[in-house]
């Protein structure tokens, strides 16, 4: 499992066991929230010492086919590092979007 970062050797912010984490965490969609990192396909994560801050952003999923519609959605933009990083968590629900959110802006306070 790959640490969510642009410099894959930065040590300060890994943890001990990320998939002992990850299978006890709280599942939101395709994400889960473990007491130490969200973790995101494709096999990533991002641990809550890592995070700056997080908020909800509207988006939209865009359908191919004949129809050319959009489905709207929620991302949850999450702010880790310095000079701006962030990633984003596309989620269709948005009462699943809050509670991410609160997940995250709980866990970061911690550390």
């Amino acid at each position: 499992m790959g640490f969510f970062t642009d410099d894959p050797y930065d040590k300060a912010y890994m943890i001990a066991d990320p998939a002992k984490d990850k299978k006890a965490g709280l599942r939101l969609e395709q994400f889960r929230f473990g007491q130490e990192a969200v973790y995101f396909p494709p096999q990533k994560y991002l641990p809550y010492s890592a995070c700056t801050g997080a908020e909800i952003i509207p988006t939209s999923f865009h359908v191919t086919g004949c129809c050319g519609k959009s489905i709207p959605a929620h991302a949850v933009k999450i702010t880790y590092g310095g000079e701006g990083k962030f990633v984003s968590l596309v989620m269709e629900k948005k009462t699943n979007a809050e509670r991410a959110k609160e997940l995250i802006l709980e866990k970061c306070r911690l550390f």
